[in-house]
């Protein structure tokens, strides 16, 4: 637990994150204790990989400022290859009032994202359990942004994004 405790302040304790307003702030930590505290009996984060987690939280809560910054009342984001919720959840902590759709083949994960987006009260946060590919062949969404944090190389995002969002 103490070094959960560690983790959670090296996360919160860095810019972007130290600047955030008091509420997404509460909800990035609560996103960091859901986390560690679902991983302990489900693998949705390598905890080999805990000391890299203060850098994904920053990044993807950078990302979520930036979308902030462009939006419009309007829009709405789709993150493929959603994982762990970097950065879908994290978009939804500092944005709760756009819709962000979480698509994630692996429903162990899907149930950590579910999970995680009513534990932060996040109404507008979606987690679809469904494969990228046969997502974009039988559906699409009507996003401004499209997010794939580790999911493949740009190459070949790209045209993953543009079918999911005709």
């Amino acid at each position: 637990a103490a070094d959960e405790d560690h983790l959670l302040a090296l996360c919160l304790d860095q810019d972007p994150i130290a600047s955030l307003d008091r509420r997404s702030r509460e909800r990035v930590g609560g996103y960091v204790r859901e986390l560690l505290q679902y991983n302990r009996h489900t693998n949705v984060y390598s905890q080999s990989a805990y000391s890299h987690l203060p850098f994904h939280i920053a990044d993807s809560v950078t990302l979520g400022l930036l979308i902030s910054a462009l939006a419009k009342s309007t829009s709405q984001v789709l993150d493929l290859g959603s994982g762990s919720g970097l950065p879908s959840v994290l978009i939804a902590c500092v944005n709760p009032d756009i819709p962000v759709y979480a698509l994630e083949s692996k429903s162990r994960k899907t149930r950590f994202l579910d999970q995680a987006g009513r534990a932060l009260s996040l109404p507008r946060y979606r987690p679809i359990t469904a494969n990228v590919h046969e997502f974009a062949r039988a559906t699409y969404c009507d996003a401004d942004f499209v997010t794939a944090k580790a999911f493949k190389p740009l190459p070949e995002v790209a045209p993953i994004a543009a079918a999911c969002i005709k």
